[in-house]
């Protein structure tokens, strides 16, 4: 639920000025689906040989064809159906380039107070 609160915020901050943009990693789904945070959405794009269903919380019209681009409600996780199997599709932060990994920061912080 976080991730979707800094979803949101991110969407809402104007991008002049404030730094490096928001990037989000996906895990999860199929080999032969290519997912993208630009800006103020999400990309899907498949390159299966049949037809994806989605969570209907991320696209209205659940069914995506083979060889279609289309654009996704922001949301951190959702379910994506292939070929009688489901792909639990989770967003994460990535990590800035060029700054230092904040959880490895916090783990050695941790490390040193014990």
């Amino acid at each position: 639920m976080s991730l979707v609160l800094v979803l949101i915020a991110a969407l809402l901050v104007p991008a002049a000025d404030a730094g490096p943009l928001v990037e989000f990693v996906f895990q999860g789904q199929p080999d032969c689906v290519d997912l993208s945070f630009e800006g103020q959405s999400t990309r899907l794009t498949s390159r299966c040989g049949a037809p994806l269903l989605v969570d209907q919380s991320v696209l209205p019209a659940s069914l995506i064809l083979p060889g279609t681009t289309t654009e996704i409600r922001d949301l951190s996780a959702f379910t994506i159906g292939l070929g009688g199997k489901l792909y639990r599709v989770v967003a994460q932060l990535a990590e800035p380039e060029g700054l230092p990994a904040v959880a490895d920061e916090m783990a050695e912080d941790t490390a040193s107070e014990d």
